[in-house]
């Protein structure tokens, strides 16, 4: 994880994915949201489907997290909360998995 390519003075791309350095866990989260509903959409009958359905009970469980810390606090609703390390690089390790997967199962339908 250690290449950034920063892009302007705030955002970088870090192993593929688009950060904030202010609010990486919230950025993080959008990302896991957008990409939750994409791995869904896999077809059952597909060999990406299996570890479609494991990332995604990764990154819903990253997600819960995440809400809770922020409903423990008031006005955090935002996605202001930072994840600690260790959860931002389970989060971080399942939605690069996500892509891949997705990459994947689109190519296989391609073919």
């Amino acid at each position: 994880m250690g290449n950034k390519s920063y892009i302007g003075r705030d955002y970088c791309i870090e192993g593929g994915i688009l950060t904030n350095d202010s609010n990486h866990s919230g950025i993080l989260v959008k990302q896991a949201k957008l990409v939750m509903p994409r791995l869904e959409k896999i077809t059952p009958d597909s060999s990406w489907a299996h570890k479609a359905s494991g990332c995604r009970g990764s990154l819903i469980r990253m997600l819960e997290l995440q809400e809770e810390l922020s409903g423990s606090r008031p006005n955090a609703g935002d996605g202001s909360i930072q994840l600690n390390e260790g959860d931002l690089n389970v989060l971080r390790n399942a939605l690069e998995r996500s892509f891949e997967i997705l990459e994947g199962a689109a190519a296989e339908r391609l073919r």
